[in-house]
């Protein structure tokens, strides 16, 4: 016995034009157990009133009418925007033909002699069709929260970025004062020149701190641009950015780096926050 997808009554639009068929059709259905409301139409003005006045969950069609097929049946149906299960029901015919019906869109074909088969077509098909508008909806509101997700980086990328440059602008107007009143011939106490490099030290830390933020947030959702990298230059440029540290001053660096026989290709910018990170191991 076929189980119902539903918890109500099928609704069945069956196109044929004998009525005999039509009975052996709903004898092989209750058989099985199923509940249905099945409605028989064997002209194309009847087929077109039924489905532009009702809603069906499944179409059976017989495939030769005297006036009509299922070809223009199915055609018709996708015309008005019709998605529902469409099965055909028809007597003989070849491997050849039931490929071109599964072409041009019906969900499966029974042939009269193997009415057994229906009960399971109609349910697979409409588990089948239920699988794929679940999927449909995964897919929209997956999208959907992927427009929302690009939209809060863009805006926190926006933000980070206002932030730094908000905040960088007066220590470095700061740091200009600074150098301002070291240029200050007066006499003045020692101290105040030691005041001075300490400010400053700090101030370079702190503005050190809103480039590392602002580089995460670009390195954390900009794409990767791989180029051809000279690490020596790399390094250089790490040491130069890291100079005014604590105890630099102090420190014996020395840079090694092994000529490669092939060149080496990653993501500059990146590469560069990485050694730069670096700094405090």
């Amino acid at each position: 016995m076929s189980e119902q997808p539903f918890n109500r009554a099928l609704k069945i639009l069956f196109l044929e034009d004998v009525a005999e068929d039509a009975e052996l059709v709903a004898r092989v259905l209750k058989k099985e157990g199923l509940r249905f409301e099945l409605v028989r139409v064997d002209t194309k003005e009847e087929f077109f009133q039924a489905i532009r006045s009702h809603s069906f969950d499944v179409i059976l069609s017989d495939h030769s009418l005297p006036q009509f097929n299922s070809s223009e049946a199915l055609k018709l149906c996708r015309r008005l925007g019709i998605s529902i299960p469409f099965i055909l029901v028809t007597g003989s015919v070849s491997d050849e033909f039931a490929i071109t019906k599964l072409k041009e869109g019906v969900d499966d074909y029974i042939l009269k002699s193997s009415l057994q088969r229906l009960p399971t077509a109609i349910t697979n098909s409409l588990t089948q069709r239920k699988l794929q508008s679940q999927r449909l909806e995964a897919e929209l509101a997956l999208r959907g929260q992927n427009e929302e997700l690009l939209k809060i980086n863009q805006e926190l990328d926006s933000f980070v970025y206002s932030v730094s440059h908000d905040l960088r602008a007066p220590l470095l107007s700061i740091l200009g004062l600074l150098n301002i009143s070291r240029m200050d011939e007066r006499p003045r106490d020692p101290v105040y020149d030691e005041y001075f490099n300490m400010m400053e030290k700090s101030i370079k830390k702190l503005d050190g701190t809103l480039k590392e933020i602002l580089a995460y947030s670009r390195n954390a959702r900009s794409e990767v641009t791989p180029t051809q990298v000279d690490f020596m230059l790399v390094l250089k440029s790490c040491m130069q950015k890291i100079e005014f540290l604590d105890g630099f001053s102090d420190m014996d660096i020395k840079i090694e780096c092994r000529s490669m026989h092939s060149p080496f290709f990653s993501d500059g910018h990146r590469l560069s926050v990485v050694c730069e990170d670096r700094k405090s191991v």
